[in-house]
């Protein structure tokens, strides 16, 4: 193909991306339902590269400690008894894997073994939200029915969860 055709076919595809949706990171946080969305879709896949940029440091160090706290759990046979008894029932033959990941891989490995022993739901039944001009609340049934709030703040580059309950 000539270098010239190469050219204008580069740039319609370009176009043509952008038509079909491709997200941009700024309109990505323009809307608390969309980052709520994304955030639940990331954790639902255990995804914890996709989650990080969705929360505030402030949720992120919170969810770090948390997770880091359920490594150490599931590392102490005795402390972790009641995690490691869902997941034997729950992983079956998969169960050894995933828990030596999980103890000693890194947090996403924490966070894919937590929805496999507690599964989320992609797009979760949402039974309230309440937003204001700088704050939302978007509250969401787990797989037990218990109710779990997500908190999000706006900020001047766009909504950011700031606290999330796994």
């Amino acid at each position: 193909m000539p270098r010239m055709t190469r050219l204008p076919l580069c740039a319609a595809f370009a176009l043509l991306l952008a038509a079909c949706g491709a997200d941009e990171p700024e309109d990505l946080h323009a809307d608390p339902v969309r980052v709520f969305d994304r955030a639940m879709q990331a954790v639902h896949a255990g995804d914890w590269k996709s989650l990080r940029p969705l929360l505030t440091k402030q949720a992120r160090a919170n969810l770090e400690r948390d997770l880091t706290r359920l490594r150490r759990r599931l590392a102490h046979e005795q402390d972790g008894k009641n995690e490691r008894r869902i997941a034997k029932a729950r992983l079956g033959a998969d169960y050894e894997a995933e828990l030596g990941r999980a103890t000693t891989g890194g947090l996403g490995d924490v966070l894919r073994f937590f929805v496999r022993i507690s599964p989320r739901p992609a797009k979760p039944k949402t039974q309230r939200k309440q937003f204001e001009k700088f704050r939302a609340e978007i509250l969401y049934a787990d797989d037990e029915g218990t109710l779990r709030p997500v908190r999000l703040i706006r900020r001047p580059e766009g909504w950011f969860i700031d606290d999330l309950q796994l």
